[in-house]
């Protein structure tokens, strides 16, 4: 039995080889074998993993109704070894945590790829609920090509939907994902040359250990054999003579030709080793520029951003929380104050745009540059006049109506009015929240970006004015969607836009610097150890 699931195993790994080099008729030979050889089993554990691989190679043939058999096949087969955990567990010795989460990950695989299948078959409803059926069982965060196949799936589905604003949302995510695994990949590369550099070492080392020990051996056998030889000298002298001196002339040539050997090789390895060195300096040099240009371009971005002081002059109660995933940030803040006296306006962004790392920062700088040219040169202060104009600028630079690009930004904006005593508002996709009185309000902005794709004549935004005159101060908050989308705490779930309102509800009377060490502490926690940051964070918050 242990040599047949053997061979289902090695079967399996062929057809996956040759289904990755589009094979698929021989990967189709191969997982029908495996099929026939583990539905003749008792345990039949590998039957959910076969059913799904050739699903998705039915898939691959365009043969989409035989695909979803096989991948409902799959589901329902895990569903019934679940039920038999406990015998599973016993025999190949494995906790229930372990059991669940692998569980969890092949189910929730098995409906991405449902959900892949449906979409491919433009049934986009269908492939929206399995997708998300699947997005909800993957056990942890590092599942990085898992998100990237479903967010990808999830954009394209509400792209055939024409829900514009969600297929950008998850084009946003799938982005994410992608750039988590190329640099993973990257460190991964890295790591490996570096290993295959330290392992052929030591082969190298031992092997020349192993001959020079094989040596001493003979060495010291030779010389046993010529002790021993003293009992025969009392018996045969001139035999023994002879012997002694034709072993000592073998044992020379053999001697000889194994140094000969071993200076070669020596030979060899030296040159290996410098081989490897060499290999390995490029990667450090090529890793060393990589990492001071985003050394280069974190400098730039923080030159860009207004200080914190200025904010607190102009704003004395005032925090920002921003923690960027990598060195550079796709999230930014934007600060300035118009007029003087009874015409002073201030104006606060919090900004959020395509992709995070490198990607990112590029799409601020544009966001930053833009901004100062609508608000600081042309004088526009209105809300949504300045992000009609922001979203004209970005459409234009990338050249969008040509190229088919869909990078932009999310963002909330308002503008103060100090002696008008009132707040205006307008937002791309991205919320206001306020608190006003002990009781909290959420101004939703309108439902597209800033840049993307555009299917109406002329986009529009909305302006919406809160009274600040009050006996009370008012606490504001702008943010991106990184706080509340991050996965963690004891379920591994999203933090959700709800207990974020709850959080800032609980600390909105105390003072703003106090706030944010609340905020911070919570985003920790919630990360804990098993869960790593995906996405960039901001929060902006004031009181008036």
């Amino acid at each position: 039995m242990k040599d047949t699931s053997a061979i289902v195993i090695f079967l399996n790994s062929k057809g996956l080889l040759a289904s990755d080099s589009k094979q698929y008729e021989q990967s189709m030979q191969y997982y029908t074998e495996a099929l026939k050889l583990e539905k003749a089993g008792e345990k039949q554990i590998m039957l959910a993993t076969l059913f799904n691989n050739i699903g998705m190679v039915q898939n691959s043939l365009g043969k989409h109704d035989q695909a979803l058999e096989y991948l409902f096949k799959s589901v329902e087969t895990a569903h019934k070894l679940k039920d038999k955990r406990r015998k599973i567990m016993r025999t190949y010795k494995v906790s229930k945590e372990h059991f669940e989460k692998n569980f969890a990950f092949g189910v929730g695989n098995t409906y991405i790829n449902i959900g892949t299948v449906y979409k491919n078959k433009k049934t986009y409803n269908k492939s929206i609920e399995y997708s998300n059926k699947g997005l909800e069982m993957m056990p942890n965060k590092r599942v990085f090509y898992q998100f990237q196949k479903v967010y990808n799936t999830l954009s394209q589905a509400h792209e055939g939907l024409n829900k514009t604003d969600l297929a950008f949302k998850y084009y946003k995510l799938y982005i994410g994902a992608r750039d988590s695994l190329s640099s993973r990949n990257y460190e991964r590369r890295l790591n490996k040359v570096v290993s295959i550099h330290t392992a052929e070492k030591k082969e190298k080392e031992l092997a020349a250990l192993r001959r020079e020990a094989d040596i001493t051996k003979q060495r010291n056998r030779a010389i046993n054999t010529a002790l021993g030889g003293g009992l025969f000298l009392m018996l045969s002298l001139a035999g023994l003579m002879y012997k002694r001196y034709d072993d000592k002339r073998k044992s020379h040539n053999v001697l000889a030709e194994q140094n000969h050997e071993i200076t070669a090789q020596n030979h060899e390895i030296s040159a290996q080793r410098d081989q490897i060195a060499e290999k390995s300096e490029k990667l450090e040099f090529a890793y060393q520029n990589i990492t001071d240009s985003i050394e280069y371009a974190q400098r730039i971005q923080e030159a860009l951003l207004p200080s914190q002081e200025a904010i607190r002059k102009a704003l004395p109660e005032s925090m920002i929380m921003l923690k960027p995933r990598d060195k550079v940030s796709g999230d930014f803040y934007w600060f300035t104050q118009t007029g003087e006296n009874e015409t002073q306006k201030t104006v606060l962004a919090a900004v959020d745009c395509t992709g995070h790392g490198v990607p990112g920062a590029f799409m601020s700088m544009a966001g930053d540059a833009y901004l100062n040219q609508i608000v600081k040169q042309q004088g526009v202060t209105k809300p949504n006049e300045i992000l009609f104009k922001l979203h004209k600028n970005i459409r234009q630079s990338l050249k969008q109506e040509t190229t088919g690009n869909r990078d932009g930004m999310d963002i909330s904006l308002v503008t103060i009015d100090h002696a008008q005593k009132t707040v205006n508002f307008a937002g791309a996709k991205n919320p206001l929240l306020y608190i006003q009185s002990g009781k909290l309000h959420l101004v939703k902005g309108d439902k597209h970006s800033i840049g993307g794709e555009q299917r109406e004549d002329e986009r529009s935004f909305t302006n919406h004015q809160i009274s600040i005159d009050t006996d009370e101060s008012t606490s504001f908050y702008l943010f991106s969607d990184g706080f509340q989308d991050q996965f963690g705490g004891s379920e591994g779930k999203k933090y959700m836009v709800s207990q974020f309102r709850d959080l800032l509800l609980s600390i909105h009377h105390l003072p703003m610097h106090t706030q944010k060490e609340h905020m911070e502490k919570a985003f920790s926690d919630w990360l804990g150890t098993d869960y790593e940051q995906l996405d960039d964070v901001l929060v902006m918050g004031f009181k008036v």
